[in-house]
């Protein structure tokens, strides 16, 4: 454990955790689509923010390639798509 406490029951590192249990997501951030391996690809989801005022609607696709533009198109599916299907059991 990396911690200066004692947790009981706490096995696995924070890390871990997060990997297994937690996802984050983001709209227009290019530090998350820097920091997607350190996160896990499986982890982050892409959003719209629609119907909000400052959605990417109706121009997502453009944005989605300019702010994926050097990734590959395997990432660039679960991210914007197949991680959050994943989590609803949608296949």
């Amino acid at each position: 454990m990396d911690a200066h406490y004692d947790f009981p029951g706490v096995e696995l590192r924070r890390s871990e955790y997060f990997r297994r249990q937690m996802a984050a997501t983001f709209v227009s951030e290019p530090e998350a689509v820097e920091q997607r391996h350190a996160l896990g690809v499986e982890n982050i989801l892409w959003s719209t923010d629609f119907p909000h005022p400052c959605c990417n609607w109706p121009d997502a696709a453009s944005k989605i390639d300019s702010l994926f533009e050097s990734v590959p198109a395997e990432e660039i599916r679960k991210i914007t798509w197949q991680n959050g299907a994943n989590m609803t059991g949608i296949e």
